[in-house]
């Protein structure tokens, strides 16, 4: 469970409950009123750097976002979209059914290494606050998750977000 404080609000009597990471952010929240999505800070893009040429580096990707419940569909040979989720849950749940989309690219690097970069496809608008607030959770668990992944499988070298 996400730490949570209760704050008062601009006028006497109003409480609501406040993420300590919109104070960091953003800072106090008027009265009643959630962030703005347009202003709450959200990683783009997360490139990886991984030891290996780049053929075993999309396929690394590939079935590590299958894994995670991603269908990756390959646009050429070194660039994909991936998509978790439905839309038609998305339409009608909102923020509670979420797709997200993530655009996949692999290249290669002079060192016999690769870059693995996700750009996120979505944000979440369809879902209203709820749906940004979860499209920016999802791109940051898909970077530890990754992460970790391509860690366990000892190829790991940098990561760098945008």
């Amino acid at each position: 469970m996400r730490p949570t404080r209760w704050s008062t609000g601009e006028s006497a009597g109003c409480y609501h409950q406040v993420d300590p990471d919109w104070v960091a952010t953003l800072g106090e929240p008027a009265c009643g009123a959630a962030p703005n999505p347009a202003t709450v800070s959200r990683v783009k893009s997360v490139e990886f750097v991984v030891a290996g040429d780049p053929t075993a580096a999309r396929d690394i990707a590939a079935e590590i976002l299958g894994a995670d419940g991603f269908t990756v569909t390959w646009v050429d040979a070194w660039s994909a979209n991936a998509v978790r989720g439905k839309l038609a849950a998305n339409v009608l749940l909102g923020g509670f059914a979420q797709q997200f989309k993530v655009g996949l690219s692999v290249s290669s690097l002079a060192q016999g290494q690769s870059v693995i970069r996700f750009e996120r496809q979505n944000l979440g608008l369809m879902g209203g606050w709820i749906g940004v607030m979860r499209t920016n959770k999802n791109m940051k668990t898909l970077k530890e998750q990754f992460g970790q992944a391509v860690t366990a499988r000892g190829i790991f070298v940098d990561v760098r977000e945008a």
